[in-house]
């Protein structure tokens, strides 16, 4: 047992750092829509901070809070750097979304903005760490791999970006990978040793409906996709071991079960449409059913590296976007061929989830790929997917397929440093010239740290290579850290 407790010390320890170079890769303001989260987190609360306050009349909030005006955006060739020569001004208060989200990071503001914008961005990483560290605990075999693979490669490179940034994003994806999981591993085994997972699942719920005003929706398209894995665990109760002997309540619970899950997919569907429908009114074109099957796949190859970051402009090497496509499509083929009917089932609600979003939104907001829906709206989706692609396999993992995870981690080992690579390029150089030594004429904004770009770089992605180890050989072993009794 002590070895194992080591082990899972050691998961937390080098996810820690491996997201935390990824927190510290970009400047404040970076991630999208970032000013109106800024502004939203530091109003929830007039004065709280000089840099939200109506002290001299109308509320007014400091211009470095809002990214619509960061000296370095939407211009990859322009560093960071310029952030330090920016002028400060104050504009007036129009209004803000009130959401849980902001609530929660509120308690972190302070006048220092660059201060609060890191500790923010690590209680993100904290967060998700220790959802790791859970899942690394609790989480048998079948369930535990798709969720490796979701909080491992699906985040290559965009997931990485948004989950350790104050997106609000980043909540929904936590929610996304774990949640499921987690009530599946509740379900199975039900005791007392799960409490301390019932507690952080409790949580998890919270931040997935605080997250953002659609976290409802993206917590609705889980639970939906989920039922036919939840629902089959309800012969581990006595009551209906019992009563599914009896042939004519079995084909009842079935038929039950299966008329609410297409109901519930239906209401589901329904509410998607209802938020579609408000891009109308920014829309003047035309947009068919083929200008969206013709843009359709961009959308997904978007979420695995195909767009850029940022404002869209931080462009990805193909080497990483090719690679991270492989991994997700292979891990999902190769889960196909591996899992039981009531995970296909899963697997495929998922799926029609991730077609119909994109199509009804692109269809009834008459706008076209890029102009709303953007990759990270969809991003939540693949990774709940991927998390669920490996519950009830038939058997164990065979060599085979460790030697395919061996290529998976050789992969997206070197999807994760080029792309961290790329990100840091940008900001302290441009993109408009290669440097592989980023230390070189570098404009660091972090200059309080005492780090550099390189060291950064390369202590992110041995983490992230340690934290690959760790887990495959928790893959490769036959027990749990805490056993089930």
């Amino acid at each position: 047992m002590n070895h194992k407790l080591f082990s899972a010390i050691g998961i937390f320890i080098s996810s820690f750092v491996f997201l935390g170079s990824w927190a510290l890769s970009s400047p404040i303001g970076s991630s999208p829509d970032e000013g109106a989260h800024l502004v939203g987190i530091w109003c929830t609360e007039i004065n709280k901070s000089i840099k939200c306050n109506n002290s001299e009349g109308p509320s007014t909030f400091s211009s470095q809070l809002s990214g619509d005006e960061s000296c370095y955006l939407h211009d990859a060739d322009q560093s960071a750097g310029c952030l330090q020569i920016q002028e400060e001004v104050y504009k007036e208060l129009s209004g803000f979304s009130k959401i849980k989200y902001y609530n929660f990071l509120n308690n972190f503001v302070s006048d220092n903005i660059i201060a609060s914008v890191v500790i923010m961005r690590f209680i993100n990483v904290f967060i998700l760490s220790v959802c790791i560290v859970f899942a690394f605990i609790y989480l048998r075999k079948d369930i535990f791999v798709g969720t490796v693979f979701s909080f491992m490669t699906v985040g290559l490179p965009l997931g990485f970006y948004l989950v350790t940034s104050i997106n609000t994003t980043s909540w929904v994806i936590l929610g996304s990978i774990f949640l499921i999981p987690y009530i599946y591993e509740i379900i199975t085994n039900l005791s007392i040793r799960t409490i301390p997972l019932i507690i952080v699942t409790m949580l998890l719920t919270y931040i997935y409906l605080g997250s953002r005003q659609d976290g409802i929706l993206f917590l609705g398209i889980s639970i939906v996709s989920s039922l036919p894995i939840l629902a089959y665990k309800m012969k581990n109760f006595n009551f209906f071991i019992k009563k599914l002997k009896n042939k004519n309540f079995f084909i009842l619970i079935v038929t039950l079960i299966s008329l609410t899950t297409l109901y519930l997919i239906y209401f589901v569907s329904i509410e998607i449409s209802k938020r579609a429908g408000l891009g109308l009114y920014a829309s003047t074109q035309n947009v068919t059913n083929w200008d969206i099957a013709y843009r359709f796949t961009s959308l997904i190859s978007g979420a695995l590296g195909g767009w850029g970051l940022g404002s869209l402009e931080v462009d990805m090497p193909g080497v990483v976007s090719i690679s991270s496509i492989f991994i997700f499509f292979s891990v999902i083929f190769i889960s196909l061929g591996k899992s039981v009917i009531h995970s296909k089932l899963t697997l495929m609600i998922y799926a029609y989830f991730l077609i119909f979003v994109i199509w009804i939104f692109l269809f009834k907001s008459q706008l076209f790929v890029g102009q709303w829906l953007q990759p990270r709206y969809i991003i939540p989706i693949m990774f709940s997917l991927m998390s669920t692609s490996f519950i009830g396999i038939k058997q164990d993992l065979d060599k085979t397929f460790i030697s395919q995870i061996k290529i998976f981690i050789f992969l997206s080992t070197a999807c994760f440093a080029i792309g961290q690579h790329t990100l840091l390029r940008r900001y302290t150089h441009g993109l408009d010239g290669l440097y592989l030594n980023l230390d070189q004429n570098k404009e660091w904004w972090w200059n309080f740290l005492p780090i550099s770009p390189m060291q950064l770089l390369i202590i992110g992605t041995i983490s992230y290579f340690t934290t690959w180890l760790i887990l495959l050989k928790q893959l490769n072993s036959n027990q749990q850290l805490i056993q089930s009794k």
